[in-house]
């Protein structure tokens, strides 16, 4: 005969497998209600509402204008870039100028910028020309604009952080640099600005991600206000949607670079990123029209 029942059924143990599919922890389940960033830092930066378009150095493919220079900043602002993205070295005379390369060509020979004084390199027989642009010129011709400046040296930190504090321009301004150690350098001495992690610590923090180590994860990203990397690495995925949530679920945001193709551009918008780095914001902003034109809203926008 079988025993009876006993008078309070004894409740049936689910496995944490089961449990974990009915009652996801948040940690798994990516947010629906990004957020925007919440810090002081650089207010004028993150003023506009995104997806924001970030011109990168400029546009100089289909404007036919050299790139950093202010023709290819003024045609960018033109297209409906809302921010502007260069780069920082320093010529010999200690000038904060806009160039992407260590070096630049002449007669066949790479000759580092930063061993010609500022007149020098722009003279056409002898550096990269007149149209070369110092970062104080920037400022003072795109007064409202926000500028993503990325640090491509080490020396090339004082000079800029001069520049911008005597522009008052702090407000308006993001750092970077590949060199975490150039960034954290150039932070604390220009005091409270937006920044972008540099290479190495972007991809600790996109570990941590991958691992789940919620509290390095955290920790990293709040560091800053802005994670800026590109799609992939070589065959490794690095800004996926669950990473810009997570991004956004501590109020970080996240920016890709660099994305020329329509497509992708729609694609990662769609996707929840906060901003697109490239070389064709004439593009990104006829997709991001088309976008709203259907009916997209970016949950940071306000209605």
């Amino acid at each position: 005969m079988p025993p009876p029942p006993p008078a309070h059924p004894v409740p049936r143990l689910r496995s944490r497998a089961w449990m974990s599919r009915v009652s996801p922890r948040p940690w798994d389940t990516p947010s629906r209600t990004p957020r925007r960033v919440v810090s002081s830092n650089s207010p004028a930066f993150f003023e506009t509402a995104s997806p924001r378009v970030f011109a990168h150095r400029g546009l100089a493919v289909s404007a036919r204008v050299n790139e950093n220079t202010l023709a290819a900043f003024s045609a960018a602002v033109a297209a409906g870039a809302t921010h502007l993205e260069t780069d920082i070295r320093v010529s010999a005379d200690g000038i904060a100028i806009l160039h992407h390369d260590p070096t630049f060509e002449q007669a066949g020979r790479q000759i580092p910028v930063a061993s010609l004084p500022l007149d020098r390199l722009r003279d056409p027989a002898i550096g990269p020309g007149e149209s070369l642009t110092t970062l104080a010129e920037l400022l003072a011709a795109f007064p409202s604009i926000p500028i993503n400046v990325d640090l491509k040296s080490a020396d090339a930190v004082d000079p800029a952080v001069e520049v911008i504090l005597r522009a008052d321009a702090r407000s308006r301004i993001l750092l970077t640099s590949f060199s975490e150690r150039t960034r954290r350098r150039a932070m604390r001495r220009l005091g409270p600005v937006a920044s972008s992690p540099g290479r190495w610590a972007g991809i600790v923090l996109i570990l941590a991600h991958w691992i789940r180590l919620r509290p390095i994860f955290r920790r990293l990203a709040t560091r800053t206000e802005a994670v800026q990397f590109p799609e992939k690495y070589g065959p490794f995925p690095a800004m996926t949607p669950a990473l810009i949530a997570r991004l956004r679920d501590v109020g970080v945001e996240s920016h890709v670079w660099t994305i020329n193709n329509p497509a992708d551009i729609r694609r990662l918008i769609l996707a929840g990123v906060d901003g697109v780095i490239t070389d064709r914001c004439d593009l990104a902003v006829s997709v991001i029209e088309d976008l709203r034109a259907e009916g997209f809203c970016p949950s940071n926008e306000v209605h």
